[in-house]
């Protein structure tokens, strides 16, 4: 009964799951990664499609189009990346539940088998003795042919219970390293199609940046401020041109994005910049249809904005002369706390002084 029960968990829990961890496993990494990526655009080829577009109306529904087809499809490959991680991962707990779970169990099973061999030894040392002790003129032939079957049992018992448990021992050493391999493999397409997940992410981000920033530059009369203003080395110089024409490093982040000298989160946190600046200056302009477009555009997008507004923290200067005191106040507003949220998965934030957030 007990050697039965063993061939039925592996036939049922195991070997089925082994072939079909290998089917999905290949099928996953080798056909549905493939088109995954030949499917994904490369940031050079979403910047080649965006920079170039003019700012005509012809050239703006342009950009709506091709904004809503490649992020369209971005979405979709998005969605079917989740789908096989899913999948992969659910491999990977139905291979380590037949490592933790499944193969202890038929072990403890072969504990049992292990038990009953070594009580059908007792058996055979034992009733030699018991048929002398009940030997002579009185001693029942029935006894004695009671006491030879259950040797003649214990031995078949021995034997067949010896050999069950010598056999299953190995296939629970060849399964082991085959489930073992197929986990290697498994944890190697998981990597894979992670990364992959990663770039997507990526490249729906810098499309969503290439977007605002088109905005930018068509929609406002003086795309200004915050929108092409950075940093320089030489604090007294606030223009790219005076900077570099004194020596100095002009920093803008929307550039080094556009450079692709920039991971995911900082592309997030430009994100968030860029969409509060042109918001902020296309409602100076009194553009309301451009920024329900923008809007919109970021609610599908699950673009949230959080703000945390940090009260105003007062300092007392007090200073002591031979007249009567002066106290000084000066108030100094903390700056608003960015911060960016991916509610599909990946997440950024960022900090600012004047301006809000934003992530997806």
């Amino acid at each position: 009964m007990a050697v039965q029960v063993i061939r039925n968990i592996i036939n049922s829990q195991i070997e089925g799951q082994i072939l079909k961890a290998k089917a999905q496993v290949k099928t996953e990494a080798k056909k549905e990664i493939l088109k995954l990526k030949e499917k994904l655009p490369t940031i050079e080829d979403l910047k080649a499609q965006f920079l170039s577009m003019a700012c005509s109306e012809a050239a703006k529904k342009k950009i709506e189009f091709l904004y809503n087809k490649l992020d369209g499809l971005l979405e979709k490959l998005q969605n079917i990346s989740d789908k096989i991680r899913n999948k992969i991962e659910e491999i990977k707990n139905k291979l380590q539940k037949i490592i933790e779970n499944i193969l202890p169990k038929i072990a403890q099973i072969l504990g049992i088998l292990a038990l009953a061999v070594v009580a059908a030894k007792i058996i055979i040392k034992v009733t030699p003795a018991a048929q002398i002790a009940n030997s002579g003129p009185t001693t029942s032939g029935y006894l004695a042919t009671k006491l030879q079957s259950l040797v003649d049992k214990a031995k078949k018992k021995i034997k067949a219970f010896g050999d069950a448990i010598k056999a299953f021992t190995k296939k629970i050493e060849k399964i082991t390293k085959v489930v073992q391999t197929i986990i290697k493999t498994v944890f190697s397409v998981l990597a894979i199609i992670t990364l992959l997940g990663d770039e997507i992410t990526k490249a729906r981000d810098f499309l969503l940046f290439l977007y605002l920033m088109y905005k930018s530059q068509c929609e406002l009369n003086s795309p200004s401020g915050g929108l092409t203003s950075g940093t320089c080395t030489i604090p007294e110089h606030t223009t790219q041109e005076a900077c570099e024409a004194a020596g100095g490093i002009f920093n803008n982040p929307n550039q080094q994005v556009l450079n692709g000298n920039t991971n995911l989160l900082a592309i997030q946190q430009q994100i968030a910049s860029l969409y509060e600046d042109l918001i902020k200056e296309l409602a100076l302009e009194g553009k309301k249809e451009v920024i329900e477009t923008i809007t919109n555009v970021m609610t599908q997008y699950n673009f949230r904005i959080e703000r945390k507004i940090v009260p105003i923290t007062t300092i007392t200067n007090t200073t002591t002369t031979p007249a009567p005191t002066t106290t000084t106040t000066t108030t100094t507003p903390t700056p608003i706390i960015i911060t960016t949220t991916n509610t599909g998965g990946n997440g950024g934030g960022g900090s600012g002084g004047s301006g809000g957030g934003g992530g997806y």
